[in-house]
């Protein structure tokens, strides 16, 4: 069934929070899963994908291009800020990109993303 914008709209008021980090692409996929697997277990994500990137930034005076791997966390506004301390804390590089932001989201999925992280 067809929604019309504002009944959308009024569906996508409640808010989930999104983090996002890189790991160094000479991590193998096990260390990935585990990385993913431990913030799953500690229930402070109910979601999260990776795949890979090629990343060009400035560092220590050189510019650097390289692969990494992107790993995308969906969690609840509560639960933020203990994923944010564990990643910081289990993180293996010096200066980590850690980028976090509210996403609008549907009923359902707010309330599953709610449970995961009970």
């Amino acid at each position: 069934r067809r929604l019309m914008h504002h009944q959308l709209f009024e569906r996508l008021m409640l808010e989930i929070a999104v983090l996002t980090t890189t790991l160094p692409i000479t991590w193998t996929d096990k260390q990935v899963e585990q990385f993913k697997f431990q913030i799953i277990d500690k229930k402070l994500a109910a979601c999260i994908q990776h795949y890979s990137i090629n990343s060009t930034y400035s560092w220590k005076q050189k510019v650097i291009n390289e692969d990494e791997w992107k790993i995308v966390a969906k969690t609840t506004i509560e639960k933020l800020a203990i994923l944010l301390d564990w990643v910081c804390a289990e993180h293996p590089y010096e200066t980590p990109q850690i980028i976090h932001h509210n996403e609008a989201t549907t009923d359902e999925y707010f309330a599953w993303v709610s449970q995961q992280v009970e």
